[in-house]
């Protein structure tokens, strides 16, 4: 499958107009210009690799948004996966804190 009509950021330079083609769910090929074969036009589009967090201090904050309201963790890990997959960022390591201590964890 391609996607065409990209713009397209590479570590080395950005392609105003470029094409990926997907294949067995991994990159297989970039050009720059149209594609070779017809694919899913994405003008106004931007591809660009995942953004890596090394040490993100966003876990605490989305179990216990303000004091005394906290969430299950199972639901904030999985709203903080969506909100970090839609900013772009595709590995995040969070820095956890150990301030809560074992009666807060229950």
């Amino acid at each position: 499958m391609w996607l065409t009509d990209l713009r397209i950021i590479l570590p080395d330079r950005v392609l105003d107009r470029g094409a990926l083609h997907i294949q067995d769910g991994v990159f297989a090929r970039i050009v720059e210009g149209d594609a070779p074969t017809q694919g899913l036009s994405l003008p106004g589009f931007t591809a660009m690799p995942g953004i890596v967090d090394l040490h993100g201090d966003m876990l605490e904050r989305d179990i216990e948004p303000r004091p005394g309201a906290r969430f299950p963790t199972e639901l904030a890990l999985f709203e903080l996966d969506k909100r970090l997959a839609a900013a772009g960022v595709t590995t995040a390591f969070a820095a956890v804190s150990f301030a809560w201590t074992q009666n807060d964890l229950r």
